[in-house]
């Protein structure tokens, strides 16, 4: 499905550019998403401040998603993949790489075009302990609000 695949890059370039706007027009209007390790999201309004705590903590630098598998029928969608990212802090903080999977269902609107209606997406990364791995103790403030929102994380 070509239009399910444009909506993949369309996303992936929303998250390389921290492009909020470009991001919203993605989602239905009753949209949910479930991040890994955080609570599920209900409408655009806490779809919209999850991605911009998001941007607003975080450069993705790289933000790559994979359709393994996506069908179609009647105004319903569905696509199965994988992704990968790296970022830079905006402020202070860690440089970070992520992968992980996605599952997203799709609702066709009036117009014909595709909206994303559900989506899930889990970690493929072991999550280390930063002091561990460094030697030092991240600042608590990037631990609080930057690392709350990010897409669960391998520090790096």
């Amino acid at each position: 499905m070509r239009e399910i695949q444009r909506l993949a890059e369309a996303f992936d370039l929303a998250m390389k550019n921290g492009d909020l706007d470009g991001m919203m027009v993605l989602f239905a209007q009753d949209a949910v998403i479930m991040p890994a390790n955080r609570p599920t999201l209900v409408g655009k309004r806490a779809i919209r401040a999850f991605f911009l705590a998001s941007f607003e903590c975080h450069r993705y630098e790289h933000h790559h998603s994979r359709t393994e598998e996506a069908h179609a029928t009647g105004d319903w969608a569905f696509s199965r993949g994988t992704f990968t990212y790296t970022t830079s802090p905006r402020t202070r903080g860690m440089h970070v790489r992520g992968s992980g999977k996605y599952l997203n269902v799709y609702q066709a609107g009036s117009d014909g075009s595709w909206k994303i209606w559900r989506s899930i997406w889990q970690s493929g990364n072991r999550l280390e302990s930063a002091p561990e791995r460094f030697g030092r103790r991240p600042s608590l403030r990037s631990i609080s609000r930057c690392n709350s929102v990010s897409l669960d994380t391998t520090y790096s």
